[in-house]
């Protein structure tokens, strides 16, 4: 079992904020937070672990196009050029373009069963994101920050044998999740108290963009999970829900 330690939300209960749709559809529950309300969600790390999970190699290697990756009338792009990488790697380095074929080389069928397994999507419909390469620019999968720390809730389970995801690969995106921190576009998430396993997240949004930190400590055997989201006018989630997340788990 797990509990529910804090929900803190600026203007938590703002009815100003809410969507049409949202404040007038029938049995739709108030009051209106944004904190529990389906917003875009990263998936990277997902992604990787529904491959994984469906027999992808994750040690295939992974060209970074220059930088930007044209296929199928889409143009994915990564904030930087990298050169081959895995799909470790694409994780660490946030890579859109490194994700991306991954998603393709799995499918949308494969991602959505284990999305399903996570909770992130109801496992009473089908899933139907129109493209599983929009996955890698966080489009494309929607779910509100309590589901997000659900699903991790069952990555933490799993590392310990007792969730839905093979131990071996749970631990395998553990693994990639400390790199993220380490090395990676997490950096400011870590904390000196103990090792934590983490993964930004940036996405779009009509006016600036929805950024995220979502992390586990300690690591090895996680016990807390946290979860930071911020719309801002500019900037990523290394940079804005990365550093309340330290702040967050150096006290826990």
């Amino acid at each position: 079992a797990s509990d529910i330690s804090a929900l803190v939300a600026e203007q938590a209960f703002d009815y100003l904020d809410a969507p049409p749709s949202r404040v007038s559809a029938p049995h739709t529950p108030v009051p209106y937070s944004r904190a529990l309300e389906p917003l875009f969600v990263p998936s990277k790390e997902k992604i990787v672990a529904a491959a994984l999970a469906a027999g992808f190699d994750g040690d295939a290697p992974l060209h970074g196009e220059g930088g930007q990756w044209r296929i199928h009338g889409l143009t994915i792009e990564d904030h930087r050029a990298h050169d081959t990488m895995s799909a470790h790697d694409a994780v660490v380095l946030s890579s859109n373009i490194g994700i991306a074929k991954v998603a393709a080389a799995v499918g949308t069928e494969h991602i959505g069963a284990f999305l399903q397994e996570l909770g992130l999507i109801d496992s009473t419909e089908p899933w139907s994101s129109p493209n599983a390469l929009w996955l890698s620019n966080g489009v494309g999968l929607r779910g509100t920050p309590l589901a997000l720390a659900n699903a991790y809730r069952e990555l933490a389970r799993s590392i310990r044998g007792q969730g839905p995801i093979d131990p071996f690969i749970a631990q395998r995106v553990r693994d990639s999740l400390i790199a993220a921190v380490n090395e990676g576009t997490g950096q400011r998430a870590r904390v000196e108290q103990a090792q934590v396993a983490g993964k930004t997240g940036t996405s779009r949004l009509a006016t600036g963009y929805g950024t995220w930190f979502i992390g586990m400590s300690p690591a090895a055997n996680p016990q807390h999970i946290v979860v930071v989201y911020a719309e801002v006018e500019e900037g990523h989630g290394g940079h804005t829900a990365a550093p309340t997340f330290a702040r967050i788990a150096s006290q826990l």
